[in-house]
């Protein structure tokens, strides 16, 4: 990789890049996942690969997109096409010239020990609205639209989602103007609370594959793709993330804790006089309006930007999003967010603003479970933990796993032992686990992975995790156990099956098996995607 661009007008200099692009440890787990994965898994070599609990994500393929959500939207302007992915956070997948000239990729997942996620995206480009280091929820769905007022001529889409790692509403608009052969993008990120602690929320452009070539007089920062050169424009700090380059947009401070950023691609040359007579009509365009009944609207995302509007409303505080520019759903009772989110993870918080937990019943579902939230639901949590008088071994569970993104271990075992002693699930066996780990106690932590595949033998990824830990405790025997309750489930179609058996033959000292496991492993589906785990077995085969 090429040294970074050097000062140009409008591009800060090397000395603020690293303040830039830091990761605030309370954000990420403090617990390395690296002690749960088997010995040739990629994620082991990457320091931010973090246990986050289940099931805010998991290290395996990502899903496809949910019936119904469109992926690909296509957009035109008098220079350029886009196309742009919805159903992965509005990746970029293409921006070419009509005479087919620039930027074009296909989508696909790889998993190696270069990202935070274990599994990820590469091709195009990555918008990542989030401090963490190649966030999770940076390829969730997002709400989009294209019934936008005509500002530059061209196409334009927005999208916008809820960025819940650091409690901020993310609003990206996409601008082909007909004046410049530019791709404008204008963000703007929108603090949801009060509770949010202050740190700047991230914007990063993520190009695969990718490296600077350098800057231009006018400050443009050139980024070398292979196929293409993209020229970055605006006031931008370099960013390199593994084995990707890109652009982190200035944040320029707007109303009520709002943040506005702006940046450029262009792959053919751009008069910069004309390009900067363009931006204050993409900045402007942020408030512009879009069809509260859903005309136009081309993307749907989760459901938390609505819960978040619930939740306001019912601690009698301003709605924490931008109505007109965003528009979410205001349900007048929680009662109707109840009957459309039915069976979605979102549904479970409901019950807090009933002062019923977080559940009606003691039944165990994942869908019941739901996924974390934040530092700004700690209130309603800890009034729920108050009304209890035995506990909700749900409420217990969230406490916890806020606890352990701050760092709290203390906390989070305390609050993780009162839910499995309330009711043994498990999520609260496999926390358990990841906090023996942390103080050593690795046969501890295998029984309790051991356990935890027991209980719910559907996800592979514990399976991974389990066999793993199990092989760091020298206990192979007991890997079969697990490998063999994967193998009842059909989930020997996938190549982290055979690479799993694998890495416990090449532990048994059975070379030609571990041979064989690898070939079924690349005849897998999802083999090209796991191929960096695979060829890391090879190679120790070959010593």
């Amino acid at each position: 990789m090429t040294s970074g661009p050097t000062r140009g007008p409008g591009l800060p200099g090397e000395e603020d890049v690293f303040r830039a692009t830091g990761v605030r440890a309370s954000h990420l787990s403090p617990i390395p996942r690296a002690g749960v994965l088997p010995p040739h898994h990629p994620g082991r070599g990457c320091a931010d690969h973090s246990g986050y609990p289940y099931p805010l994500w998991s290290g395996g393929l990502l899903p496809e997109p949910e019936p119904g959500r469109p992926g690909e939207v296509r957009l035109r302007g008098r220079h350029l096409e886009a196309t742009v992915d919805l159903a992965h956070g509005g990746r970029l997948l293409e921006l070419v010239t009509w005479g087919g000239a620039g930027l074009s990729a296909v989508a696909h997942a790889v998993m190696d020990g270069r990202d935070a996620r274990g599994t990820g995206l590469r091709g195009g480009v990555e918008w990542n609205p989030s401090r963490l280091r190649r966030s999770p929820l940076a390829l969730e769905p997002v709400h989009a639209t294209v019934s936008l007022p005509d500002r530059l001529g061209g196409d334009r889409l927005r999208w916008w989602e809820l960025e819940r790692a650091g409690g901020y509403l993310c609003q990206v608009d996409l601008h082909l103007p007909d004046g410049a052969p530019v791709l404008l993008v204008a963000v703007r990120q929108t603090p949801l609370t009060s509770a949010v602690d202050g740190a700047e929320p991230g914007f990063t452009m993520l190009v695969d594959d990718a490296r600077w070539g350098g800057t231009g007089d006018d400050g443009s920062a050139t980024i070398l793709t292979g196929a293409a050169a993209i020229s970055v424009f605006g006031d931008i700090t370099r960013h390199t993330d593994g084995d990707s380059t890109g652009a982190e947009p200035v944040a320029r401070p707007a109303n009520d804790g709002q943040v506005v950023r702006w940046l450029a691609l262009a792959v053919a040359p751009v008069d910069s006089e004309r390009l900067a007579a363009l931006v204050p009509a993409v900045l402007a365009g942020l408030e512009d309006p879009a069809p509260a009944d859903g005309t136009g609207q081309v993307g749907t995302g989760s459901a938390w930007a609505g819960l978040e509007v619930v939740r306001a409303r019912e601690r009698g505080t301003a709605v924490p999003v931008v109505p007109a520019a965003t528009p979410v759903r205001e349900p007048a009772e929680p009662a109707d967010v109840a009957a459309r989110l039915r069976g979605v993870p979102e549904q479970q918080w409901l019950h807090l603003f009933r002062d019923e937990g977080l559940g009606t019943s003691d039944r165990v579902h994942p869908g019941d479970v739901g996924h974390p939230v934040g530092h700004h639901w700690l209130s309603e949590l800890r009034r729920a933990h108050r009304r209890e008088s035995l506990g909700d071994w749900r409420v217990h569970l969230r406490l916890g796993d806020i606890a352990f993104l701050d760092g709290d271990l203390r906390e989070a075992h305390q609050r993780w032992s009162w839910s499995h002693a309330l009711r043994p699930t498990v999520w609260t066996e496999r926390n358990l686990a990841l906090v023996d780990l942390a103080a050593g106690r690795i046969q501890d932590a295998a029984v309790r992975l051991l356990r935890a595949h027991r209980i719910d033998p559907q996800e592979v990824e514990l399976g991974v995790e389990a066999v793993g830990c199990l092989l760091g405790a020298a206990r192979v025997q007991d890997c079969t156990v697990v490998l063999d309750r994967m193998a009842v489930r059909a989930q020997d179609s996938s190549a982290r099956y055979w690479l799993l058996r694998a890495e416990v033959a090449l532990r048994s000292a059975a070379g030609e098996q571990a041979h064989a496991h690898l070939e079924e492993a690349r005849r897998c589906p999802d083999g090209k995607a796991f191929e960096p785990w695979c060829h890391s077995i090879a190679e120790s085969l070959r010593t």
